[in-house]
């Protein structure tokens, strides 16, 4: 849970959804700890999307794994400790939300709170995951741990189902269409 220590930061995107979140109850989970070397961030992803697609997760698969991407890539750049890991969780909650944790053991995280979608200059090519995570509809957080490091915490909601459109022969009998006229 997150902690109200000095350093945490939190930024989402509606009060009701984070208390919504903070009630929310875990229906499934995973995790896994991966060494804190570049090749992580491919087998992170890769696990993310074989594991949601098993669940069926009603969200992007592909989004989760590029947030999962951002938040791994982060923990490799900025988190590197030797004899240390990283540790990813994934967890559906109740609310059919996705709960995305990376922890790390630095308890540092700088310019979480500048990170922000439109302050990206597209020609940087680092600094953007954050901003990038948001942008994606993420309510992100992070908090210290413990004994050691921190948790950088990505929520991302299933989108709403769009409804297949109805299709008919237009004029013809015994469609839809036809049948209104």
């Amino acid at each position: 849970m997150p902690n109200a220590s000095p350093g945490a930061g939190t930024a989402t995107s509606h009060r009701g959804q984070a208390a919504l979140l903070e009630k929310a109850v875990v229906e499934r989970e995973w995790g896994m700890g991966f060494k804190l070397v570049d090749a992580s961030v491919p087998q992170a992803r890769m696990h993310t999307r074989c594991l949601l697609t098993l669940w069926e997760w009603g969200g992007d698969v592909e989004d989760a794994a590029l947030v999962v991407g951002e938040l791994v890539t982060n923990a490799v750049r900025h988190g590197r400790r030797a004899g240390h890991v990283l540790f990813l969780r994934l967890a559906i909650l109740d609310i059919g939300a996705l709960r995305i944790d990376v922890s790390d053991p630095v308890a540092a995280l700088p310019g979480f709170e500048s990170d922000r979608p439109g302050r990206i200059d597209a020609d940087d090519e680092h600094g953007r995951g954050l901003a990038l995570v948001r942008a994606l509809g993420a309510d992100v957080s992070w908090f210290l741990r413990r004994n050691c490091g921190k948790t950088v915490r990505a929520c991302l909601h299933p989108r709403p189902a769009v409804p297949a459109p109805v299709t008919g022969h237009a004029g013809g009998h015994g469609d839809r269409a036809g049948a209104l006229r």
